[in-house]
């Protein structure tokens, strides 16, 4: 969460969506905040299928990068092979 002139920023990851209303609650509630603006990310802890809030859709953010299937790439380009003596 950030916070900046009274206007509140949440991001994350939720695995429920219960989650997402608490959180939202809570900064509302919050003495001072004018506006909040959800950017929280949910997440289904099954099959690790995501879904961007509806505020970061509306506004055409795009999505994280998917990960690579690169294992050396993944450990900064360092060789996985046999070391040579």
């Amino acid at each position: 969460m950030t916070v900046r002139n009274r206007f509140v920023q949440l991001h994350g990851i939720i695995t429920i969506d219960e989650a997402r209303q608490a959180t939202i609650v809570a900064a509302e509630n919050t003495d001072g905040v004018k506006k909040v603006h959800d950017h929280l990310c949910f997440v289904d802890s099954y099959c690790g299928f995501y879904v961007v809030s509806p505020q970061t859709r509306r506004r055409g953010r795009s999505l994280p990068p998917a990960p690579s299937t690169d294992p050396a790439r993944d450990l900064g380009g360092s060789d996985l092979g046999p070391r040579r003596a």
